[in-house]
C-alpha cells in the first residue's frame, strides 16, 4: 500500500524487540477524510521472549521512529470486545474514536502525535 512504513523499536543491543507496521491512513476508506497525516498502524508485534528492558519504552521508540517520519496521528482498529487490547491502547494515549462501518464488530482508536513522545 502506498505509505507504508515498519517503524522498530529496538533494545540496549540493537535488537529489534517491538514493530508497528502500517501505512497512510487514507488507504482505509473510512478514514480517507481525517485531515493531516495519519498512520494506520496495522500490526504491533512484540518479542515474546525479551527479558530485557521495559517493553513499553521499546513500543515507544516505535511510535517515534513514525512521528520522526511526520506522522501527526495514529489511529488503529481493535475488536469491541477486546477490552485488554482497549486498556493498553488508552495507556499509549489511544482513545476511542468511531465504529467500523464495514464490520460491526470493530472500531477504530486513535492517538494524535503529542509533545510526549
Amino acid at each position: 500500500r502506498p505509505g507504508a512504513q515498519l517503524n522498530l523499536g529496538r533494545d540496549e543491543a540493537n535488537q529489534v524487540r517491538v514493530w508497528v507496521w502500517g501505512y497512510d491512513h487514507t488507504e482505509v476508506r473510512q478514514l480517507k477524510n481525517l485531515p493531516g497525516s495519519g498512520v494506520y498502524v496495522d500490526h504491533i508485534g512484540v518479542d515474546p521472549t525479551y527479558e530485557g528492558s521495559d517493553a513499553f519504552d521499546i513500543f515507544w521508540e516505535a511510535h517515534r521512529a513514525a512521528k520522526r517520519g511526520g506522522a501527526e496521528f495514529f489511529v488503529t482498529r481493535t475488536h469491541t470486545k477486546a477490552d485488554y487490547v482497549k486498556e493498553a491502547m488508552t495507556y499509549f494515549g489511544y482513545r476511542f474514536h468511531e465504529l467500523c462501518s464495514e464490520e460491526a464488530d470493530r472500531e477504530y482508536w486513535i492517538r494524535p502525535n503529542v509533545d510526549d513522545l
